[in-house]
């Protein structure tokens, strides 16, 4: 994961924030990476099936035409995503966005994303992080120790 991102794409809100806000910002933050109209496809994948579920994670994904390489944007929130009806507040976003051409990628890195928001410690490090920067060491250690 701590390959895919960078402290540029990753947001942090003090407050709660909406899913829309949240998928924006996220976008946005990998624009140059994604082209125009990422914001657009990542709505229509939404609107498809959401992709905020229970466990306090979402995993907005969308396979991007003319995307170099895999690129994963993190959104992190400390009162949660409030417009989305869940048991548990979504606190933490991966945004992943695959080359179209390379529809592998995308479940591997579903797959890689599920299985980082399934560790304690890691989650906990993440809703504690006070800058981008931090959020992707804690990325790095959760990485060492598997």
């Amino acid at each position: 994961l701590s390959m895919l991102t960078s402290p540029q794409h990753v947001v942090i809100w003090e407050s709660a924030v909406e899913k829309e806000t949240v998928l924006r910002a996220l976008a946005s933050t990998v624009g140059r990476e994604a082209g125009e109209g990422l914001y657009g496809s990542v709505m229509e994948r939404e609107a498809q099936s959401s992709t905020f579920f229970n466990e306090g994670v979402a995993f907005p994904h969308v396979r991007v035409e003319g995307l170099a390489s895999p690129v994963i944007a993190l959104g992190l929130t400390r009162e949660g995503v409030i417009d989305v009806a869940t048991d548990k507040p979504i606190e933490i976003v991966f945004l992943i966005l695959s080359p179209a051409q390379l529809p592998d990628i995308q479940v591997k890195l579903l797959s890689l994303a599920s299985r980082a928001s399934q560790n304690r410690s890691l989650m906990q490090a993440l809703r504690t992080v006070r800058t981008p920067e931090e959020a992707i060491l804690a990325i790095r250690d959760w990485e060492a120790s598997i």
